[in-house]
C-alpha cells in the first residue's frame, strides 16, 4: 500500500544555498541522505557518534568530484552541483553527538550556526533497533531505545525551533509506528511515541510565528546494517534500497509531490517475488 501526500513548493530559498543537517549521518541511509543532498548542492551539517564514519564519509563526498560532476552532467544535473564542486571542504560540517545529550544537539546547531549561518532543513534520521519479546527485554534496553529514537527526535525538533525561523523538519520514522510486530515490542513503542510526538508538534507550530512544517515517512524495512545483529534477518527482496527512499526524502525537502509514507507488506513483497523469482 502505497499513501501519497503533494506538498507545496517551497519557494522562498535557492536550494543551492539551503543547510541541511543531518542525525545518524554515518548509517546506511544516512550516508545516501547525505550524497543526494550534496549532489543537489546543499551544504551538509552531518552528526553522528562515530566521527572516523563521518570523516570517511567526507572524503568519499570530496574526492574525485570533477569526475562526479561529469558524470551528473550527463543526467542533465551537472550544473546543479557546480557550486558544492568549488570549496567543497567547506561546505560540509561535521558534528559529534549522541542524540540523547541535550549539550550534543544544541552543539549541532551552534555548528551549523556558526559554519553556514542557519539551518533550513533538518533531517532526524538517528535511532537503533532491538529485536526481542517484550518478556526478554531488560528495562535500561528499553530505556536506552526510547532515548534514542524518541527522546532524541525530540531533542532535535525543539532546538529545530528554537534556531530555524522557517523551514522543514523530516524525520524517519518507520512503519513500526504504525502497526505492532512480535519481537518489536520496544522499537513499535518508540516509533509509536515518534508518530505521536510529530502529530501533535504539527498543532502546536500552528500557534508558532515560525514558518516550520513537520513531515515523517514510514519504511519498511531498509537496505542497511540495521539487523545486522538479528539472528532472524528479512530477506533482502523485503527491503527498499535506502538509495531510491534518499530519493524520496530529498524531494520532500524540496517542497514537491512526495510518496510521504511508503509501506510495503511481506505478503505483497513475497507475492511479487514468487511472480519474477525463478528457483
Amino acid at each position: 500500500m502505497f499513501i501519497f501526500k503533494t506538498m507545496n513548493k517551497d519557494k522562498n530559498k535557492d536550494k543551492n544555498d539551503r543547510v541541511v543537517l543531518i542525525t545518524g549521518a554515518s548509517g546506511g541511509l544516512g550516508r545516501d541522505l547525505a550524497k543526494k543532498f550534496f549532489a543537489r548542492g546543499y551544504r551538509l551539517v552531518l552528526a553522528s557518534r562515530n566521527m572516523d564514519k563521518l570523516n570517511e564519509l567526507k572524503d568519499s563526498l570530496t574526492a574525485g568530484k570533477r569526475s562526479s560532476e561529469i558524470a551528473l552532467a550527463a543526467d542533465g544535473i551537472g550544473s546543479e552541483i557546480s557550486l558544492a564542486a568549488d570549496g567543497i571542504g567547506s561546505e560540509i560540517a561535521l558534528t559529534a553527538c549522541d542524540v540523547t545529550k541535550e549539550e550534543d544537539v544544541l552543539a549541532a546547531f551552534e555548528a551549523a550556526i556558526e559554519n553556514f549561518g542557519r539551518v533550513d532543513i533538518l533531517v532526524n534520521n538517528a535511532g537503533i533497533g532491538l529485536k526481542k519479546p517484550f518478556y526478554e527485554i531488560e528495562k535500561d534496553e528499553f530505556e536506552k531505545l526510547m532515548q534514542v529514537n524518541a527522546t532524541g527526535v525530540f531533542l532535535f525538533t525543539k532546538y529545530a525551533h528554537e534556531f530555524m525561523e522557517k523551514g522543514r523538519i523530516i524525520t524517519i520514522s518507520s512503519i513500526a509506528g504504525i502497526v505492532g510486530a512480535g519481537g518489536y515490542s520496544a522499537y513499535c513503542a518508540s516509533k509509536h511515541a515518534v508518530n505521536g510526538f510529530l502529530k501533535a508538534a504539527r498543532h502546536d507550530l500552528k500557534k508558532s510565528e515560525k514558518e516550520i512544517s513537520i513531515s515523517w515517512v514510514n519504511p519498511y524495512k531498509l537496505k542497511t546494517s540495521f539487523d545486522s545483529g538479528y539472528a532472524h534477518k528479512a530477506p533482502d527482496y523485503l527491503k527498499l534500497d535506502t538509495k531510491h527512499y534518499a530519493d524520496y526524502v530529498v524531494a520532500l525537502a524540496e517542497g514537491k509531490g512526495f510518496l510521504a509514507s511508503c509501506i510495503f507488506t511481506r505478503n505483497l513483497a513475497y507475492r511479487i517475488k514468487k511472480m519474477i523469482v525463478k528457483k
